[in-house]
Order: structure tokens, then C-alpha cells, then sequence
């Protein structure tokens, strides 16, 4: 038995929301699809030649600094003071060294801390069951959505197990947007979104205009402003299925579970080959890095062999 409290601890996830607009009449976008005629016409030309909306892809995306995000760049240094107050430092020494580096890309010219990408179609950030909920909405029309996602998140989760069952679920608290600089990535993101993509060309002529002059969001989504723009990003953000860190490669002292050998301290013969291992989270989508963990672990088991 080793006795080791940073088991299960430092989750990170690369949480994301967005905004979905009406699409004006003409503008080809995902909920064509759902149409037979449609359909059986794409499906007709892939057959034929392997071509057109069902080989495409959906979307691309950018990453921006956190600079990028600021009305006035002069205030960056200030802003991000205010945002990492000395109040939130933590007593475990990994933590507070994990809060440094986070400082020195919020303050960075290149580093990237959101990630912004756009979708030609609807989607519900808010459901519950997001894995299968994401593309089941009611509302009718047509709809473009541009979504952001934090790329270093601040907050960190956790999850236990609650018993000796294998077969009992754990205990997952990811304590999403539980750092305030979390909302403020996010938020800043919409803003973004809001006052300069939607508005400028070539997208403004294709989103529909609402009575108050501002683009028409889909009607489940309620009200956004800039003044209820924190209270929408902790009602309409949801999990990007990123999750990893809770089994960190760090020295022990840091709250580290696994050594440079991927070894469990405390161990001979149990390592952990996963994302748990990595103690930061990556930029992007983790798979590739993922990928780079399993390779290295097999070199290291089979020089220990």
C-alpha cells in the first residue's frame, strides 16, 4: 500500500463554449443534412467520386495569445496581475509552480491561451450529456456556431474512487471554471466573437440581424451581452474530452505520482501509460501527445527488460 494524496488529483480539461447564430436564408450549413433529398444526393456524388461536404472538414481554427483578446494591450501586465491575485496561490508547491508558468503565457506575445475555431451548424453547449447531446437541438433553421476553449486552464479537479467495487464509478469533481482567470479567457473569447468575427465580412452578411440590431443568436440560447457574458460562460461551457493529469509526472513533493520512469513512486513493477501522467496541459487536442507517452513508455519497459 502506498500512501500517496496526489493520486487522482490535478485534473485539467480544455473546457470550451461558444456562440450560435441564425444563418441567413442560402447559407449551406450542417442542418441541410438532415434533409432525405439532400442526403441521398451527397451520398449519390461520394459514390461517384469521393468529393464534396462528406469528405470535408468542418471546420478550422485558430489559437491566440492572451494579448489578442484585450480592447488595450498597454494594461496587459496589469490585467493579468489582477486575474492571478497572490490570494489564489496554493499551498501545494506544484500548484503554485504550475501558476507561474500559466503568468508567463498569459503575459506571453505567442503563447496561446484559447482556442477559436468555428462550425457550420448548430450546437447545444449546455446538455448535459454533451457526448451525444452536442448536435440534438429543436431549433429549427439554420445555424453557424463559434466556439472557444481554454487551452490552459487554471482550475484543477479530481476523481477517487469510492469503494474497493471495480465496479462502482468513481468520483469525478473536474471543478470546471473553479480559477476566475478560467471565466476570463472564456469570456474575453466571446466578446471576441461577438463584437468583431460575427460583424465583420465575410461573415456579418451571413448571419441574420436581430431586432436590437445585434446578431441573432438561436433562440435556446436565451440573452448574451457584454454585461451577462461571465454568467453565460458558467451556464454554457461544457467538457472537450481533454481530460489528463491526474497522475502527474512530478518530483512527490510537487504532488507527482509517477517519476521519469513512469514508475509509481514507491513501486518496483506498476507504472502508469496515459494522459494521468502529463501535469500541464497541452495546447492542443492531447491524442498525439498521447501517442508520444505510449511510445516512450514501451522504450523504457523494454530497456528495463
Amino acid at each position: 500500500m502506498v500512501d500517496n494524496p496526489g493520486v487522482g488529483e490535478n485534473l485539467q480539461d480544455h473546457l470550451v463554449t461558444g456562440l450560435v447564430y441564425e444563418a441567413m436564408p442560402g447559407v449551406p450549413t450542417v442542418e441541410d443534412l438532415k434533409k432525405p433529398v439532400v442526403m441521398e444526393l451527397l451520398i449519390s456524388e461520394y459514390l461517384k467520386n469521393p468529393v464534396g461536404p462528406l469528405v470535408n472538414n468542418l471546420t478550422s481554427s485558430t489559437y491566440m495569445p492572451y494579448c489578442d483578446l484585450l480592447d488595450d494591450v498597454s494594461t496587459l501586465q496589469e490585467t493579468v496581475e489582477a486575474k492571478l491575485p497572490a490570494s489564489h496561490l496554493s499551498s501545494n508547491t506544484g500548484f503554485a509552480k504550475q501558476m507561474k508558468i500559466h503568468k508567463k503565457r498569459l503575459l506571453s506575445h505567442v503563447d496561446c491561451v484559447a482556442w477559436l475555431f468555428p462550425y457550420p451548424g448548430g450546437a447545444s453547449f449546455s446538455k448535459p450529456d454533451y457526448g451525444t447531446g452536442l448536435w440534438d437541438y429543436s431549433d429549427p433553421d439554420n445555424y453557424l456556431a463559434f466556439a472557444v476553449s481554454l487551452t490552459h486552464p487554471l482550475s484543477r479537479g479530481s476523481i477517487h474512487i469510492q469503494s474497493s467495487n471495480v465496479n462502482d464509478h468513481p468520483s469525478i469533481d473536474p471543478r470546471y471554471l473553479s480559477h476566475p482567470a478560467d471565466i476570463d479567457v472564456l469570456a474575453k473569447g466571446l466578446k471576441l466573437i461577438d463584437s468583431k468575427l460575427a460583424y465583420t465580412e465575410p461573415l456579418a452578411s451571413k448571419l441574420k440581424d436581430g431586432p436590437d440590431g445585434r446578431k441573432k443568436l438561436m433562440p435556446s440560447y436565451g440573452s448574451f451581452s457584454p454585461d451577462n457574458v461571465e454568467e453565460y460562460v458558467q451556464k454554457y461551457s461544457q467538457t472537450n474530452w481533454h481530460i489528463l493529469g491526474t497522475c502527474s509526472m512530478l518530483p512527490q513533493k510537487d504532488g507527482g505520482v509517477v517519476d521519469p520512469t513512469l514508475r509509481v513512486y514507491g513501486t518496483k513493477n506498476l507504472r502508469v501509460i496515459d494522459a494521468s501522467i502529463i501535469p500541464l496541459q497541452v495546447q492542443g487536442n492531447i491524442q498525439t501527445a498521447v501517442y508520444a507517452v505510449a511510445e516512450k513508455s514501451a522504450d523504457l519497459i523494454k530497456e528495463a527488460w
